[in-house]
């Protein structure tokens, strides 16, 4: 039993070392923001899910957005694997000592979003990491967004901020952005705005996306630059919202290969009350 926990513990180890590792990059970013997310979980009784805070930077041609604890953990990770390199695991003496290092590791945080999109401005186009799915699938389209300007105004954060609405996802969104902050992008797959896109939210108030922290200036910042690799399959829109009508129809349990009646009956009313973000339509 001993020989086979320190095989186990070397196979685990080497492979979240390496994906640690190799993966999460050091480098420096123009800008970065923070947005809370606030989403409606439950069209039926109209509840809201506490907010999920996302980050977005800038980094050259392209862009990040994801979940604030994602790239908490990154950073941790990095710092850890920078400091203590993976040894090698000669004996078990070796394994133990390198686990009680990572036993000191500080906690991770929970993440409780996989909306994962890169924008990219050289190319005019944005992927979109899909969850839900064992397979690793994305989507791509095109970050051309047609933008109707009114005469509105807000002020956000401190900021003078004018009015936009689009569609998107067969989805209207009222938009407010700020050319104080001549920035074209915003949160999620919004951007090409004539300034920082500070809040954004479909006009049924489903889904709303509001900045809480602005940062400029060049810094740097720890982040895994590979969100699709050629292990991933691409979907367009039409099969991406099929598959996600026919998982929520007959749901399964991650991480377990029979789900029981009850459990199944359960999980398809909770995914049959909630919205999922942009993919009910085509």
């Amino acid at each position: 039993m001993t020989k086979y926990v320190y095989f186990t513990a070397i196979l685990l180890l080497t492979i979240h070392n390496l994906w640690s590792q190799n993966r999460i990059k050091e480098d420096t970013i123009e800008y970065k923001i923070k947005y809370d997310f606030i989403y409606m979980n439950d069209t039926i009784d109209k509840v809201y899910a506490s907010p999920v805070s996302f980050t977005l930077f800038r980094i050259r041609h392209f862009s990040r957005f994801l979940s604030s604890a994602i790239c908490y953990n990154d950073s941790i990770f990095k710092h850890f694997y920078d400091k203590h390199p993976e040894p090698v695991f000669s004996s078990a003496e070796v394994v133990q000592k390198y686990m009680e290092k990572r036993a000191l590791l500080p906690p991770m945080k929970g993440i409780r979003s996989e909306i994962n999109i890169n924008k990219d401005f050289n190319k005019g186009l944005f992927q979109s990491k899909i969850p839900l799915t064992f397979v690793n699938k994305y989507m791509e389209e095109s970050l051309v967004q047609n933008w109707s300007l009114t005469d509105e105004v807000d002020t956000i954060m401190g900021l003078v901020c004018s009015k936009a609405t689009t569609k998107y996802g067969g989805r209207k969104y009222l938009a407010w952005f700020t050319p104080e902050i001549p920035v074209m992008d915003g949160p999620y797959v919004f951007a090409g705005l004539p300034g920082l896109i500070v809040r954004i939210k479909d006009d049924q108030d489903f889904y709303i996306f509001e900045a809480t922290e602005i940062q400029f200036g060049r810094q740097s910042m720890f982040y895994d630059p590979e969100i699709i690799n050629k292990y991933y399959q691409k979907l367009d829109r039409k099969t991406f919202v099929e598959d996600i009508k026919k998982f929520k129809n007959s749901p399964y349990v991650l991480g377990r290969l029979n789900s029981t009646a009850e459990e199944k009956l359960a999980l398809k009313k909770r995914f049959l009350s909630r919205m999922d973000l942009l993919i009910e339509k085509y």
